[in-house]
């Protein structure tokens, strides 16, 4: 739950850390996204980023931008409108994922693989809401150190 809130205030939308830093105030990027969990959520603690830089911005100067934010984020907790944002965000993802009853299904079906019991499904926004930006910050201390990093870099030709 905690990197659920953690990948929003770095990703998610125009008001996002990475989104705000790179794309809009450095113009160092064309775009910015993130996904925890990813190739699956059972990797705790796993998270990919990826940025596109502009034209004559080299790949490890957009690196170390990301990782300068990652560190924001361990040393300068999120403010209250953040946190809010943040779990407003979750609250939308969450209603939408669960619009149909195919995506009721699907969700039913990943609790259940994912994690155990469907039944988690039903306290999710409950545990999402109680994530602190105390907790946010233990967990960018935990995870976001530039030890923890594998970078891949993709260049065009």
């Amino acid at each position: 739950y905690t990197f659920d809130i953690a990948q929003t205030l770095l990703c998610s939308g125009a008001s996002s850390r990475l989104h705000k830093a790179l794309v809009l105030e450095k113009k160092i990027a064309k775009f910015v996204t993130c996904g925890d969990g990813f190739p699956g959520q059972r990797s705790a603690g796993l998270m990919l980023i990826v940025a596109d830089p502009v034209k004559g911005v080299g790949l490890k100067k957009l690196q170390r931008e990301i990782e300068k934010i990652l560190q924001s984020l361990a040393s300068e907790p999120a403010n209250v409108a953040e946190m809010a944002r943040a779990r407003q965000k979750n609250k939308a993802n969450f209603v939408f994922h669960l619009s149909s009853n195919n995506a009721v299904a699907s969700q039913l079906a990943d609790y259940q693989t994912l994690y155990g019991d469907w039944r988690l499904l039903t306290s999710y926004l409950d545990k999402v809401n109680a994530v602190s930006s105390e907790d946010v910050l233990q967990l960018a201390v935990q995870y976001f150190k530039s030890s923890n990093h594998v970078v891949v870099y993709r260049e065009r030709k």
